[in-house]
């Protein structure tokens, strides 16, 4: 806990990132998955599987960020869903 190696500030920031993580991982499990397990058999498979979630969710993002008009990562899928009805 020596604040001059590890400031406060830095902490913070440190704490934001893991929560866009965390907020990143529901969104994936949650909404674009719907709370379905993956359905790959193989290493290989999953891999693909996780690649495409992972291209379909980035490209979610930046419809999200275009249609409401804010930075990639500050668009939100209940503000995009709330906008666009």
């Amino acid at each position: 806990m020596d604040h001059h190696r590890f400031p406060a500030s830095e902490l913070v920031a440190l704490d934001h990132q893991r929560w866009e993580i965390e907020t990143t991982y529901l969104e994936l499990k949650f909404s674009i998955l719907g709370n379905r397990v993956l359905r790959a058999r193989t290493p290989a498979g999953l891999s693909q599987e996780i690649y495409a979630l992972l291209t379909t969710y980035q490209a979610l993002r930046l419809a999200m960020a275009d249609a409401i008009g804010v930075p990639t990562d500050r668009a939100s899928l209940t503000v995009s869903l709330r906008t666009s009805l």
